[in-house]
């Protein structure tokens, strides 16, 4: 899970992992950071990073989507394996 310190510490074209997702090699997908950490005054927990997948995909990750992702690769590369496993 990306927490929002953690989200603020993001820089340009860091790589983030998918701890749900994994392509044919069993490999976590990969999401690099694509633009600027957006927060809001009104409402300090809620934030959003906007990031690219593949060539053309791009979303924005935030409090909603977070526990989806991390940061650490060897996190991601367990949950791949454990879904591989099943």
């Amino acid at each position: 899970m990306i927490t929002k310190t953690q989200a603020e510490s993001i820089s340009y074209r860091d790589e983030i992992y998918s701890l749900k997702s994994s392509d044919s090699r069993g490999n976590p997908h990969r999401v690099r950071v694509n633009g600027k950490l957006k927060t809001w005054k009104r409402d300090t927990e809620r934030w959003e990073l906007p990031v690219k997948f593949g060539l053309r995909d791009a979303f924005t990750l935030s409090p909603w989507n977070a526990a989806d992702f991390t940061l650490d690769l060897e996190e991601a590369q367990a949950a791949a394996n454990e879904r591989k496993s099943k």
